[in-house]
């Protein structure tokens, strides 16, 4: 018998829960979130915005199924003010399909752009990095854990995506030292985050000042780190807590309310941002590369029974004696949020830092202010509303990006030109049916 599609069968049932939930917590009082947490971290103002010397780099990638392998196609763009815009596009041929390879070889392709735009670029301007600087970092140097793991190497996508995350990590550092040489700005934007670096930093720190002097100590040791390294220690804590915070506390542990949620509960529609916070490594990882010259060598044999000889081999291993020379060269990097419009999400902010090395445990906040308030003024000058939060990087973002007409295009002329060549790259049926719809 077939049955109505026009009512919800459950809504008798989740009317008789609700009541039941809210009869369960009536009277219950939940600590809110608000003003009182609200302290030296956030600047209640915004300085008038000023016109500078700005440049903007983003990227774009997808796949191309071929029956002869996959095509990578990955493209960056580079907006520069008043002048024509930097442009890299590249086509790698792989015989596995892993999104991991594309990112690493955006971001890698995103760097050299960016070091291209630096070179345009006078004293005292501004280049604006779609994405997360400590993403960048922690997604190349992830991709090397995963190669030197103790299972070794499950697939050849794990050789090619640590190839162009090293190549990133070594770009990455000479724009960086460029940049400074220069006395350009690079400043890191994301729209979205997901980081609890802030949140953890202000509510565990509160409760632990609350707590006895092994309780508290164990709060901020954890705190120097970023992910917290160990929860389970962490949430055996709670018993401890005062019953009133436990709440509070609960809240400062989840990892899915972020930095951005916390920000909106406490700020409310005010407009500002918050001071300059360093973002500390992971445990894990920093004890990780410790030892990395000897970790590298084995990543490198691993590669060789692997790949065998060739090309491949032998950029490989070419990049891995750059990225040891590299690695302790990584800029630690400093957050903060702003917020512009009343409505707004606040987004993120990132700039290199090298008063400390990326490896280092610590999470404070960092006095710059008067620099800082010079990238807010140009921020805020690129500001528009949510849609266009950054002039410059929207441009960038629109023109990188590939679209699926665009990337079907490409597919087409791809194939045909191959069939010129005479070479075995020929469309996968899924491809071919994809086009069809």
């Amino acid at each position: 018998m077939k049955q109505s599609s026009g009512g919800d069968w459950f809504f008798d049932l989740f009317t008789s829960e609700a009541e039941k939930l809210l009869t369960s917590i009536s009277g219950m009082v939940f600590p809110p979130i608000g003003e009182e947490y609200l302290g030296s971290w956030w600047i209640d103002s915004l300085p008038d915005g000023v016109d500078a010397e700005v440049a903007a780099v983003d990227g774009g990638g997808g796949f191309i199924q071929f029956s002869g392998g996959v095509v990578y196609i990955v493209r960056a763009y580079g907006y520069v003010s008043g002048g024509e815009p930097e442009r890299l596009l590249e086509l790698k041929l792989h015989y596995v399909r892993d999104s991991k390879i594309l990112d690493s070889l955006r971001n890698w392709l995103e760097l050299r752009v960016a070091r291209r735009v630096l070179y345009r670029l006078k004293r005292g301007a501004f280049l604006f990095m779609d994405g997360s600087l400590r993403s960048t970092i922690v997604s190349s140097l992830s991709s090397i854990m995963a190669l030197g793991g103790k299972r070794g190497i499950s697939s050849s996508s794990l050789i090619y995506s640590l190839l162009y995350s090293l190549y990133s990590i070594i770009e990455l550092v000479e724009l960086v030292r460029e940049a400074k040489d220069k006395g350009v700005s690079i400043v890191y934007i994301s729209k979205d985050s997901s980081y609890t670096v802030l949140k953890e930093k202000i509510l565990l720190e509160k409760i632990a000042s609350t707590l006895s002097n092994d309780k508290r100590e164990l709060i901020i040791n954890e705190l120097a780190w970023y992910p917290l390294s160990h929860r389970s220690k962490l949430a055996y804590i709670r018993r401890e807590v005062n019953s009133a915070m436990r709440s509070i506390y609960d809240v400062g542990l989840d990892k899915s309310y972020f930095d951005q949620h916390f920000i909106a509960d406490v700020i409310k529609s005010r407009r500002g941002y918050s001071k300059l916070l360093r973002i500390p490594p992971s445990k894990t990882m920093t004890r990780y590369f410790d030892k990395y010259r000897d970790l590298l060598e084995k990543i490198v044999e691993y590669s060789v029974d692997v790949l065998g000889d060739g090309k491949d081999l032998w950029e490989f291993e070419n990049a891995s004696k750059r990225f040891i020379d590299k690695l302790p060269l990584i800029p630690s990097t400093v957050s903060s949020y702003v917020k512009i419009g009343i409505f707004d999400w606040p987004f993120l902010v990132e700039i290199p830092w090298l008063d400390k090395k990326f490896f280092e445990p610590g999470r404070e906040f960092v006095d710059d202010s008067r620099e800082f308030e010079e990238i807010i003024s140009v921020i805020v000058n690129f500001y528009v509303d949510s849609a266009f939060y950054n002039v410059p990087l929207v441009v960038a973002h629109n023109n990188a990006t590939i679209d699926a007409k665009q990337l079907d295009l490409y597919a087409r002329f791809l194939e045909n030109l191959a069939y010129q060549y005479n070479t075995p790259l020929r469309s996968a049926r899924r491809t071919l049916l994809a086009r069809k719809r």
